[in-house]
């Protein structure tokens, strides 16, 4: 194994992400310690992370000229955060705003690809259910509780780009 590989790194930290998760799911069965269910959510916050880099850094939409849109609506949302932090208003608005566009973008990009196979469907998947959660959470519509779901999409998605990966024989390449 040579460090400095394409996705070495990233596995690493997935693999540390969920190593975290289950010794913060088996702590909070035996001691039921908050720091239990933090080191539970940050673990599945950092494989999380991890997957969907590698799996942006790896994909085909970086190279469309839509992604460059898909960061300005990242800026805009972040421009929506402050200003709901300093609740001032039309803050919800900006964000929703912003994760339609993403939304919007990455379905053109998703409905133009001509050979789309399991894993395009899970990113997919996972930005609609994850973009509609977050705009149901953010009018207090849904609870919290339902955000598993996004976070099992990207757990299907990163495991089935390792498995394309493994089977290609380009994993550690």
């Amino acid at each position: 194994m040579v460090f400095g590989t394409k996705n070495l790194e990233y596995i690493i930290v997935i693999i540390i992400g969920l190593i975290m998760t289950l010794i913060g799911y088996m702590n909070i069965d035996i001691s039921q310690s908050l720091n239990s269910n933090e080191l539970m959510h940050y673990g599945s916050k950092i494989a999380g992370y991890a997957g969907i880099i590698m799996i942006i850094i790896n994909g085909t939409f970086n190279a469309s000229k839509l992604f460059w849109w898909t960061i300005a609506s990242l800026v805009i949302m972040q421009i929506g955060m402050l200003l709901k932090i300093m609740h001032l208003p039309y803050n919800n608005e900006v964000i929703v705003f912003s994760l339609t566009s993403i939304s919007i973008l990455y379905s053109i990009h998703f409905f133009k690809k001509y050979n789309k196979k399991r894993l395009d469907y899970l990113k997919y998947a996972w930005l609609i259910v994850g973009n509609s959660l977050a705009i149901m959470i953010l009018y207090h519509l849904i609870d919290k509780d339902l955000l598993f779901l996004k976070t099992v999409l990207l757990y299907l998605m990163v495991i089935d780009y390792l498995k394309i990966e493994a089977k290609n024989k380009r994993l550690l390449n």
